[in-house]
């Protein structure tokens, strides 16, 4: 933003040069998360289910890949149960330590997602529950019609993967790592998740979003690779 700024003064002949280009960064290894296993799914679910916000926050993130500022940005009326689809065009992201309401990441970050029916019923009975009667906010405070801030969500995250027993190196974007890992496990084509999950191509999904869950697909190559040997070398 600083570089951006004095560039502009500098176009404009305010300035003679800007010194930001003389500026070297450190080099910073980025943690991009990993996939959550079945057995952490149902372990955080086991506790998160029990909890106000755990009960529908959980499966909306492993249900749809939403990022978390998209699920906390969004209000009932971004949500259309008798089509099942859920419209992202906000985001409730942390800026100067509190929640602001922002637009998505990206252009590519605005669309509408198709739910699974289970999360469409789920979706439902919270609704007509008493902690979604009557809110505007799908993912509100206990005592107000108002967003839960980021940084208290990630603390109860934590809580549900900590009582869990789960790694402390999941976090609430793992979920959206995720998403597109058991996707793509189940068939689905780079080229079509990323019209689901918002993201400008598919090689930022290839690079960072989908791993390899098991070693139940290297057993499949493997098993597909039998005979290939003896059939061509004789072995």
């Amino acid at each position: 933003v600083v570089s951006s700024s004095l560039k502009y003064a500098e176009g404009r002949g305010l300035i003679e040069k800007n010194p930001m280009q003389f500026v070297k960064l450190p080099s910073v290894e980025k943690e991009n998360g990993r996939a959550m296993t079945n057995e952490e799914i149902s372990a955080m679910w086991a506790v998160a289910k029990r909890d106000r916000v755990g009960s529908i926050a959980l499966p909306l993130l492993l249900g749809t890949g939403m990022r978390k500022g998209e699920l906390l940005g969004l209000e009932w009326s971004d949500i259309d149960l008798e089509e099942g689809t859920i419209t992202i065009n906000k985001s409730w992201t942390n800026v100067g330590g509190k929640g602001t309401l922002c637009p998505p990441k990206t252009k590519s970050s605005y669309r509408s997602i198709t739910l699974p029916t289970e999360l469409i019923a789920l979706l439902r009975a919270y609704r007509n529950s008493k902690d979604g009667q009557g809110r505007t906010y799908v993912i509100g405070q206990t005592r107000a019609d108002k967003r839960v801030s980021p940084n208290n969500f990630d603390r109860s995250f934590h809580k549900w993967r900590d009582r869990a027993g789960v790694s402390k190196d999941i976090h609430p974007h793992c979920t959206r790592h995720t998403y597109c890992s058991v996707m793509s496990e189940r068939g689905v084509e780079a080229v079509d998740l990323k019209l689901l999950t918002g993201h400008t191509d598919t090689r930022m999904l290839d690079r960072v979003y989908i791993h390899a869950r098991s070693n139940e697909k290297k057993v499949k190559a493997v098993a597909k690779f039998e005979g290939f040997l003896m059939e061509t070398m004789g072995a």
